[in-house]
């Protein structure tokens, strides 16, 4: 039999990892990720580069350096690092989903990305970003709100 500090580190760790999933769970249904999913996730894999994206906002969740972005012709992909990935399936919003309207806050005033199939989640990113967006948005003829 095992002694009585293995077991207490075994359940330690059992605990912690089930803490870990609680909060990603809490996150992702708080944020509107999942909202998301149900439209807009990834089912196949993308040729894009990705780059590590400093921050976002989704909801009231911020995602500092939990996600990576990609952008081709399909749309934008928001995948999150593998440690995020319950209940966080990689995202690919394409083109014709995107809007861009304001938004109210201090961090990431300016612009916010709305999706008129998923009413009420807006995703916030940086400016430099959403300016880059905005232009392939542009180039297909969508709008912004």
């Amino acid at each position: 039999m095992a002694p009585l500090g293995v077991w207490i580190s075994l359940g330690a760790v059992a605990y912690s990892v089930g803490i870990w999933i609680l909060v990603l769970w809490i996150l992702a249904v708080s944020s509107g990720w999942r909202r998301l999913c149900l439209q807009f996730e990834a089912t196949r894999s993308f040729a894009a580069k990705s780059e590590r994206l400093p921050t976002a906002r989704i909801g009231a969740v911020r995602y500092n350096g939990a996600l990576k972005m990609a952008i081709d012709d399909r749309g934008l992909f928001l995948i999150p690092y593998c440690i995020f990935r319950p209940f966080h399936p990689p995202l690919l919003i394409p083109w014709s989903e995107m809007r861009i309207g304001e938004s109210p806050g201090r961090t990431f005033a300016g612009s916010i990305l709305r999706f008129p199939a998923v009413p009420g989640v807006g995703i916030s990113l940086p400016q430099g970003i959403l300016d880059l967006l905005r232009t392939r948005i542009a180039k297909r003829g969508m709008f912004a709100l």
